[in-house]
């Protein structure tokens, strides 16, 4: 039976950026038995995260792989109303930043229809994955394996 992930853009960043955590997720993003999903707006946060931190032609080679594999290598959970809504709930019920409000909210509309299957929330975000543990994740961080 497959696995399922939904990556936030903590996690999945370091698949397109070198640092600890690396390995792990490219591990997992190349496996043949995992489901990879991810929030719309990941695409806008993984974008501007490596163009932030990257020098400019590394970045340009970085954001041109990720922008095909988010067309064809994950399946996106799209921002609809509901998701909207539940994120605003998740961010005053965790006091969450907002872009995490939304992955969470995305990644709980995974769970619902991935269910009774679990769904692993991968993140590098302590307060992020903390929530999601109280809302029936099972979480990994990328930056507990080297």
């Amino acid at each position: 039976m497959t696995e399922i992930y939904f990556l936030d853009s903590s996690a999945l960043v370091k698949r397109y950026v070198s640092e600890r955590g690396t390995a792990w997720v490219n591990a997992l993003t190349t496996a043949p038995v995992t489901e990879l999903y991810i929030a719309q707006v990941t695409g806008v946060e993984v974008v501007a995260a490596m163009a932030r931190r990257l020098p400019e032609r590394q970045a340009h080679t970085a954001i041109a792989a990720f922008r095909a594999d988010f067309i064809t290598g994950f399946a996106v959970i799209r921002m609809t109303d509901d998701v909207v809504e539940r994120a605003m709930t998740m961010a005053m019920k965790h006091k969450l930043r907002g872009y995490d409000a939304l992955q969470l909210a995305a990644a709980m509309a995974l769970l619902e229809l991935a269910a009774p299957r679990a769904v692993t929330l991968a993140a590098s975000d302590a307060e992020l994955l903390r929530a999601g543990k109280t809302e029936g994740f099972v979480v990994a961080d990328p930056n507990d394996y080297l």
